[in-house]
């Protein structure tokens, strides 16, 4: 009997141990599942709160814009050519230290602009100082005498031709001027 009592001693012990190892690697798989959804949560949660900021501080600043500088600032002329999108302008004024973000710029252009005041071809003086909402307002002002109306069409006719011809187009606008001035107008 001492056989059979040591073989059912082993048996019990083996069985003891895998009962063991068993509940140990359920442990193990019940904690690794635990740790691999409390990691995901956790990212999930890192990148919703890093979206959240981004989106408002973009918001904040499309709406809260100050200009370049303070004070008086520097005056910088600007040429908008007609055919120009509202990217290129953007760039444009980027590129000239008027504006530091282009995509706030953007956004401002989309709110503060429509079709039926878009901004205008021609040059302008702008500010470091203004803000991007002054300088759409400068770029956008349509032209409301006739003589503005034929100004601004001279100067397209101008920025359009490359041949070199801006001193008849001068001549053109100098004398249009005079003709308005002599009808009274």
């Amino acid at each position: 009997m001492d056989n059979r009592e040591q073989k059912n001693s082993q048996k019990q012990k083996k069985t003891q141990k895998h009962k063991n190892n068993y509940t140990l690697s359920t442990i193990t798989m019940v904690v690794s599942r635990f740790g691999v959804r409390i990691i995901v949560y956790s990212l999930l949660a890192i990148l919703f709160y890093y979206g959240i900021t981004k989106a408002y501080d973009f918001g904040y600043q499309a709406f809260t814009v100050k200009a370049v500088d303070s004070g008086e600032g520097t005056e910088i002329l600007v040429n908008i050519r007609k055919g120009m999108t509202k990217e290129e302008i953007a760039s444009l004024l980027v590129s000239k230290g008027l504006v530091e973000d282009k995509n706030t710029f953007l956004v401002q252009t989309a709110l503060y602009t429509s079709d039926r005041y878009p901004i205008q071809p021609g040059s302008y003086t702008l500010n470091t100082a203004q803000t991007p909402e002054e300088m759409l307002a400068v770029m956008t002002v349509q032209p409301e005498t006739e003589e503005e109306t034929t100004a601004l069409a001279l100067h397209r006719e101008t920025e359009s031709e490359s041949d070199g011809s801006e001193e008849t187009a001068a001549e053109e606008s100098a004398a249009a001027s005079t003709e308005g001035m002599a009808n009274g107008q």
